[in-house]
């Protein structure tokens, strides 16, 4: 059986694998004072990720190709 068998749908080689949907969390170093039990801190805004910055960051390091939903 292949990773790509998905019940209900037909494979067409000519579109390839597409609208595989990620969901990844990403954060810089540090982020983990937000998170943790004792002592929470807030993530100051110079320091969170920016969405922009999760995209360009997925087309560079995981290879992946990032499709913009039409609004």
């Amino acid at each position: 059986k292949e990773h790509i068998d998905i019940p209900g749908v037909k494979y067409k080689a000519e579109i390839g694998i597409f609208g595989m949907d990620v969901i990844v969390s990403i954060g810089r170093a540090g982020y983990r004072i937000a998170r943790r039990r004792i002592e929470r801190r807030r993530v100051p805004l110079r320091h969170r990720v920016s969405k922009a910055e999760s995209m360009l960051f997925a087309e560079k390091y995981l290879n992946l190709k990032v499709v913009h939903e039409e609004e």
